[in-house]
C-alpha cells in the first residue's frame, strides 16, 4: 500500500496495488497496480492491472488481468475474465469470460463470451450471450447469437418462452409484451 494513510480494513497484494488510495476503505487489491487508483471502498480486484483506473466506482468486482480496467466511476460491475469488461465506463454490467464486452461503455449490459470482438458492434453481434437488464422482466432482452441445438423440433422465427409454453413470432400468433425472446441465428 503506497499513500493509504486514512483507510482501513484494505488488503492489497502486489505492486502499486492501492497505490493511492487515502480514504476508503473494505477493498480488496490482489496483483500489480490492481485497484492501483482508488478512492473508492467496497471493490475487489484480483489480477494484473483489474480495476486500475476506477476512481470513484463502489461494489465492483474484477477477476482477471485488466479486467474493467479503465471503468473510473461505475458501480456494480462484475467481471471475470482477461480484459473482461476492459473499456467498461458504466454501472451494472455482468461480464463472462476473456474478453467478454470488452469495447462496451454503457450500462446494465450482460456478456458471454471469450473472443476479442473488435468493436461494440462485434461485441453484441457476436458474443455467444448479449443482454441488457431492465428494472422489470418486459425491459430486460437476451440475445443467442448462435444455433439453438438440442431443443427438438422448433418452428422456424424467433421463439419465445413463457411459464413453459412455445410461441412463434408470426402475425398470427405475436408473442405477449413481456416474453423472453430467443433470436435463433444460423
Amino acid at each position: 500500500l503506497i499513500l493509504n494513510t486514512i483507510s482501513s480494513q484494505n488488503t492489497a497484494i502486489g505492486f502499486s496495488a492501492l497505490r493511492i488510495n487515502s480514504t476508503s476503505s473494505f477493498n480488496t487489491a490482489i496483483g500489480g497496480y490492481a485497484l492501483a487508483n482508488t478512492t473508492a471502498g467496497i471493490n475487489t480486484a484480483i489480477g494484473y492491472f483489474a480495476l486500475n483506473q476506477n476512481g470513484l466506482g463502489t461494489y465492483n468486482v474484477a477477476i482477471g488481468n485488466s479486467s474493467l480496467y479503465n471503468n473510473s466511476a461505475g458501480i456494480e460491475n462484475v467481471a471475470i475474465g482477461v480484459q473482461a469488461g476492459v473499456n467498461s465506463l458504466g454501472s451494472g454490467n455482468v461480464y463472462v469470460g476473456n474478453y467478454a464486452g470488452g469495447y462496451e461503455t454503457g450500462s446494465n449490459s450482460f456478456y458471454l463470451d471469450n473472443q476479442n470482438r473488435t468493436n461494440t458492434a462485434g461485441d453484441k453481434a457476436n458474443a455467444l450471450l448479449y443482454g441488457i437488464f431492465g428494472a422489470a422482466a418486459a425491459n430486460q432482452s437476451l440475445f443467442i447469437n448462435a444455433k439453438v441445438l438440442g431443443l427438438g423440433s422448433l418452428p422456424t422465427g424467433n421463439v419465445g418462452v413463457n411459464s413453459g409454453e412455445t410461441y412463434v413470432d408470426t402475425a398470427a400468433n405475436a408473442l405477449a409484451n413481456g416474453d423472453l425472446i430467443l433470436i435463433r441465428k444460423g
